[in-house]
């Protein structure tokens, strides 16, 4: 399961860095959303067609991939919403703190108890959350680095609790159907195309120019959503999701001071150390 998870790191930071990269270039929220979420639906269903012992579809099943592709779609476009209003190091440290709301999903809905190694590691993740937003809000940014704060703000709190609660029906979905996921997993991709057409009607949501990153951001989505199943079905969210968030958020860091010439102070430093150290934790907690 180790390797399973530092996969899913890969993937989640490449993703984070392509979205990056795409809001940079003056992309709508909503168009990278729609292409995203159109072209993830057709490699999972593409998955599904060569892996069908893993395609199992039941009203419960598609009830579950469409609460999660509803959460997903918002959090998504929130994420990139927030992303070309705000610093990338601002995003890449508040949104993952969204993890908690499966842990306590865990803790009191399935009554599980986790290792004293797993409470240290989420303590030592959630410091190091806490030190890298207070590292970012001490730092002074100046012209296209200030933040719209309303726009900002309503965008990273959307995500945060739809992320959250995506993961929390993720835990679910991956308790009820085992390895069974892709009828799940490509639910989740169609009612997230649905949800943007809806949300977003009347705008022009495609435009040749985001394929090439829509593409890759797909594949390795798929990629990662379909080894997050697997690793659920044998870890508790409590280990799987500070673990898959809070790798991100340290390479996320290094990338906005090396890549994006974002300043990171001596707090900042602090809390990567924290991170690393939190992430040491819920890798024993597996074990």
């Amino acid at each position: 399961m180790s390797i399973f998870l530092l996969l899913i790191v890969c993937c989640i930071c490449i993703n984070n860095l392509v979205m990056k990269l795409m809001m940079d270039k003056g992309y709508a929220p909503e168009t990278l959303t729609f292409t995203f979420f159109c072209f993830a639906g057709i490699f999972a269903a593409a998955v599904s067609c060569f892996w069908a012992d893993r395609f199992v579809l039941s009203p419960k099943i598609v009830m579950l991939g469409i609460l999660a592709g509803v959460a997903g779609a918002v959090a998504t476009q929130n994420f990139m919403r927030a992303l070309a209003t705000g610093l990338y190091s601002y995003i890449n440290v508040i949104i993952p703190g969204s993890f908690i709301i499966p842990v306590i999903y865990s803790i009191v809905v399935w009554n599980e108890t986790i290792k004293i190694e797993g409470w240290v590691g989420i303590g030592l993740v959630l410091l190091s959350l806490l030190l890298l937003a207070l590292a970012n809000n001490g730092s002074k940014h100046q012209g296209k680095d200030k933040v719209r704060f309303g726009i900002w703000l309503m965008a990273v709190g959307l995500c945060f609790i739809f992320n959250g609660l995506a993961q929390v029906v993720h835990s679910e979905a991956a308790k009820y159907i085992q390895r069974q996921f892709l009828g799940f997993i490509t639910t989740f991709y169609l009612t997230g195309i649905i949800g943007t057409v809806v949300t977003n009607y009347g705008k022009k949501l495609f435009i040749r120019e985001v394929i090439p990153g829509s593409v890759i951001m797909a594949m390795i989505s798929v990629t990662s959503f379909m080894l997050t199943m697997t690793v659920l079905t044998k870890l508790s969210p409590a280990v799987v999701f500070p673990f898959t968030v809070g790798a991100p958020v340290i390479v996320g860091l290094v990338l906005s001071k090396y890549l994006f010439h974002e300043k990171v102070n001596t707090i900042g430093y602090a809390g990567i150390v924290a991170g690393i150290a939190g992430i040491v934790f819920l890798y024993f907690a597996t074990i």
